[in-house]
């Protein structure tokens, strides 16, 4: 749901569709009204993945939509708030919303997106994948600088979950199996490495 939903009683969801087994699959992403009373889509985008991650920001302007499928992370925005949120039909929601995409290292998977109550300050993302964990700044206009791995100790293992303080620093990191990593003091005060716990 959005992260604004006791004021916009929105909710979010993306669907997953390969009408034939030769094509891309089509992911569509899809706002629902009125508390899931009307839904409509936004967006359609092509993947070979039907997996696929959905992240909210807390953004109230732009009010971006973070995707992920395999190695591509994809940000859906409003370039400037529009004077009527809900769009009538397909065609005026397509036109609101500006898609802009990044890409991680072919063989890296993304599992999870996460972002901090700090997002609409630093636009600060992070993902957990199948390779560690990647951090990257988006300027707010979908233009991401190079996406680091800032633990590098965790590089080679596949993570799923990260949980970051309320200002934004990681505190815990979670692996395939539930093992644990826990940020180290200093490392919170740097935002660098992360030791096993």
């Amino acid at each position: 749901c959005s992260p604004f939903y006791l004021r916009d009683h929105l909710l979010y969801a993306v669907t997953a569709t390969q009408p034939d087994p030769a094509e891309p699959t089509i992911l569509t992403v899809w706002q629902g009204r009125e508390a899931g009373a009307v839904w409509e889509a936004l967006a359609d985008l092509q993947s070979d993945s039907a997996a696929v991650a959905l992240h909210l920001p807390q953004d109230p302007v732009t009010q971006p939509i973070l995707l992920a499928t395999r190695n591509r992370l994809i940000k859906l925005s409003r370039p400037d708030a529009p004077s009527d949120p809900i769009a009538q039909n397909k065609a005026e929601a397509a036109a609101q919303w500006q898609i802009t995409q990044h890409f991680l290292p072919e063989e890296v998977r993304i599992t999870g997106i996460v972002t901090t109550p700090l997002y609409v300050e630093e636009y600060n993302v992070f993902l957990t994948t199948t390779q560690g964990i990647y951090e990257g700044c988006d300027d707010g206009n979908g233009n991401a600088g190079e996406w680091q791995q800032p633990w590098p100790e965790i590089a080679d293992q596949a993570m799923v979950g990260l949980h970051c303080t309320e200002n934004g620093q990681p505190l815990y990191a979670i692996g395939v199996g539930g093992m644990i990593w826990q940020a180290s003091i200093v490392s919170q005060k740097k935002i660098g490495g992360m030791s096993t716990s």
